[in-house]
């Protein structure tokens, strides 16, 4: 499930979720936030956790490797929430991770102008590994104000992976400028 153009009325807007990670010692353990995806490519921005770095990246496209645009080494623990958050200004991305800001990024190369779909990203490489997902949203008005700390949550959404790994998530959106108007 994304969040898509019809909804992202702008291409600047903020992606945020809860994650959860059972451990810090499997190599492809990844986790974080999507957006502007290209739904037609698989192109798209992207922050994410992995080992001890917190990053920022885009994928070109569907199948090719990521491209780091810069990371940060933090010292995480495996067995605790952190939110994360990426913000999608112009070509100007920034990283938070439980509300402090990490990372700053500029995509000199523009990959992509277009709102796309914002949504959430994980891997791994070990079935005992435990990534958990919860509480996804995001903001219209790029920057989460402090009057909207409880989204509105849409809906509850359970996604099966090929693997059988099963991630269940609330999906929640939030006008910062307009929030008392219904969605």
């Amino acid at each position: 499930k994304l969040v898509c153009e019809e909804t992202l009325t702008s291409p600047d807007y903020a992606v945020e979720a809860e994650v959860y990670f059972n451990t810090l010692t499997d190599p492809f353990m990844s986790v974080g936030v999507i957006a502007r995806l290209n739904t037609t490519t698989g192109g798209h921005y992207w922050a994410a956790l992995w080992n001890d770095e917190i990053a920022i990246g885009k994928k070109p496209s569907e199948g090719a490797d990521d491209i780091v645009l810069v990371y940060k080494l933090l010292s995480l623990q495996a067995g605790r929430w952190y939110t994360i958050r990426l913000e999608v200004e112009g070509f100007t991305l920034r990283a938070y991770l439980d509300d402090v800001l990490e990372v700053t990024a500029v995509d000199l190369g523009e990959s992509f102008a277009a709102a796309g779909c914002a949504g959430v990203r994980e891997s791994r490489s070990d079935p005992a590994t435990d990534i958990r997902i919860d509480n996804f949203r995001v903001w219209l008005n790029v920057v989460r104000p402090s009057f909207a700390e409880t989204p509105i949550f849409l809906e509850s959404i359970s996604v099966l992976k090929n693997d059988g790994m099963t991630s269940d998530f609330n999906i929640g959106l939030v006008d910062s400028m307009n929030i008392n108007d219904a969605l």
